[in-house]
């Protein structure tokens, strides 16, 4: 196993988050009150499918928050109501009134399944979306497996870096996690940054 110059350690993590059908509930993006929710953005929210295939004129259709439906699937982890959505005619580059798409909002809340989704049925979004907040958020959230879903198409912005100069390897170095140093350099990521900030190990150069 790779050792890291890096005294603060933290555990990646992998899978994604439960979805919830309850009725408050805030992941950390969106705090939601279900009963509050119209029909199409409740069935989203839901996974309810068969309610989604109703709603075909509304799935663009923003709520109060500017929000649509596959904002909502995507921020709560349904990855098969996110596929019906976009196969519906959801428009995957709408952002919601923080400026954000749901692409934003599957990352950020750690939706792996529904990060392929979205890339697999739209292979340009990411070109699209600012990689330096998506690759680095993944890392910054330890999700191994939304990182891998983003570098399945976003391998050629791996060494962009964030407003302090920092690439997504360095970040993944700087916070001990070890699987995604490994799929960073598996990626191409460049060493010579981070080997500069004294954050490689004689291991890793070698890579």
């Amino acid at each position: 196993m790779m050792k890291l110059f890096s005294k603060n350690k933290s555990k990646d993590s992998t899978g994604t988050a439960p979805a919830s059908s309850s009725s408050k509930e805030s992941n950390g993006c969106y705090n939601i009150k279900e009963k509050s929710l119209d029909k199409i953005y409740r069935a989203a929210w839901n996974g309810d499918i068969k309610k989604l295939n109703t709603f075909q004129n509304d799935v663009n259709v923003p709520d109060s928050e500017k929000r649509t439906a596959l904002h909502l699937a995507c921020a709560n982890g349904q990855e098969r109501a996110v596929d019906v959505l976009l196969s519906m005619g959801a428009d995957a580059t709408v952002v919601d009134k923080e400026n954000r798409t749901p692409l934003y909002r599957a990352v950020q809340t750690n939706r792996a399944l529904c990060i392929r989704v979205l890339l697999k049925k739209v292979p340009n979004l990411a070109k699209d979306e600012s990689s330096i907040s998506l690759l680095h958020m993944a890392v910054q959230n330890g999700s191994s497996e939304s990182l891998a879903a983003l570098l399945s198409s976003m391998s050629d912005a791996v060494d962009t870096t964030d407003s302090n100069g920092r690439t997504a390897l360095m970040l993944a170095c700087e916070s001990g996690r070890t699987s995604m140093v490994a799929a960073l350099l598996d990626k191409g990521a460049s060493l010579a940054a981070t080997d500069a900030a004294g954050l490689l190990t004689e291991t890793q150069k070698s890579h």
